[in-house]
């Protein structure tokens, strides 16, 4: 018999949220929900339920007797992007992307205006050669970031900035492959 939802109401400050539960979801699990729906890193979580603070993540909310309407407190500052040393260091790396990115761009131009004869034919290996080479740098450049971003040693707790990490580097594997894809155009040329 599948296990039905009910709804609490999430109260921070004058913020209130309705969110959908089950009896087997742990505190840990309304936790993340918490995190989520407020922006409150499960670190600096302090849930409150009918007076008693919820400490024990592995709990189930039926074991806490968390019922259907039932209100839940939250105390603890909103994320702020702007003070986490973490976040900002994958936010300036995510910058770099998007500088490397415009240089694959005209590239990319470059490529497309070649193919499209906008070029001489005598000029062509002079260009492809020259394009590899910017290719190769761009290529390199998303590499170290790549380094810079695995050198980064983000705790669990900060979940924001792991997230964000995860985004850019799965951006730079994208524009890797992309760079890859043009480098066999680039070798195609006349």
């Amino acid at each position: 018999m599948e296990e039905q939802e009910y709804r609490i109401l999430i109260c921070q400050g004058s913020e209130r949220h309705q969110v959908a539960v089950r009896q087997s979801m742990t505190v840990r699990d309304l936790s993340k929900i918490i995190e989520d729906r407020l922006s409150v890193l499960q670190s600096g979580q302090k849930i409150i339920h009918r007076g008693k603070t919820l400490t024990c993540l592995d709990d189930t909310l039926g074991s806490c007797r968390i019922y259907p309407d039932d209100k839940v407190l939250v105390l603890g500052r909103k994320f702020d992007p702007e003070s986490d040393e973490m976040f900002q260091a994958v936010a300036k790396v995510d910058a770099s992307v998007n500088n490397a990115e415009k240089k694959f761009v005209e590239i990319v131009s470059e490529v497309n205006g070649i193919k499209l004869g906008y070029l001489a034919p005598e000029l062509h290996k002079e260009a492809k050669a020259k394009l590899s080479k910017r290719l190769l740098g761009v290529t390199e450049e998303l590499m170290r970031m790549l380094e810079e971003l695995d050198g980064l040693s983000i705790q669990e707790d900060h979940s924001a900035a792991r997230q964000k990490r995860k985004t850019v580097v799965k951006r730079i594997q994208q524009l890797m492959d992309r760079t890859d894809q043009v480098q066999d155009n680039v070798k195609q040329l006349c």
